[in-house]
């Protein structure tokens, strides 16, 4: 987990995107990739 400076909280090192969710990707694969990213421990969206 990573420390973002100035506060107490720590998040996965590697920030998931979301602008494409509902637009480019659909429902399915919007699920499919975040729930990838939950498996792999990334909780920062």
């Amino acid at each position: 987990m990573t420390n973002i400076p100035g506060t107490d909280l720590n998040v996965f090192p590697l920030n998931l995107g979301g602008n494409v969710f509902g637009w480019r990707a659909d429902r399915d694969e919007t699920f499919a990739v975040l729930d990838a990213y939950a498996a792999a421990g990334g909780d920062f969206v």
